[in-house]
Parts: C-alpha cells; structure tokens; sequence
C-alpha cells in the first residue's frame, strides 16, 4: 500500500506557530488524562489548580466561527484577534 505524506506550510508568524504548539501539546497532554505538566489528572474531578471540573462548568466564553477557537472569559477584549486564524471579534459567538 502506497502511503503519501502531506506536509502544509501555513502562513502563521512565528508567535502564531508558537501559540498553536503550545496548545497541541496540552491537548495531547489531557488526551492522555495528564495536565500541562506531565502530572496525571486527579480521578476525583479536580483540575490542576485544585478547583473543582464542575465550578469551571458555568464559565463563559466565546467560538470562533471560522477555526472553532473557544476564548474563555465574560467578554472579548477591545481589539481581539483569533490566535489561530487571525479573524476579529466580530467572527466570535457566545457559547452557550
């Protein structure tokens, strides 16, 4: 079977490219049942800051409707650009 290889290069600045690693890596990391650090994830529902996963359930954020971005917090801040795909405020949704 013949396998092919793909490789893209993206027009990401070098923070850009830094910030999207960044958050591969801690997806890898929580996929894997472990935070951030290495460390394994508490089975008792408890994050890594020692909070519990149900206070962290109410909070707000916003999507982006273009990348799937998910910005946590109350409100986007003045002059907000998407990190990964570079669009504006006005592309974000609240979650709901």
């Amino acid at each position: 079977m013949l396998e092919n290889n793909v490789t893209i290069k993206s027009a990401l600045n070098e923070d850009s490219t830094k910030q999207v690693m960044a958050l591969a890596a801690e997806l890898a990391a929580r996929a894997a049942g472990k935070d951030v650090d290495g460390k394994a994830a508490d089975d008792a529902g408890e994050n890594a800051d020692g909070s519990s996963a149900s206070e962290n359930t109410s909070s707000k954020g916003f999507v982006c409707n273009i990348c799937g971005y998910v910005f946590e917090g109350d409100a986007l801040p003045d002059g907000f650009t998407c990190p990964l795909c570079g669009r504006g405020a006005e592309d974000f949704s609240p979650v709901e």
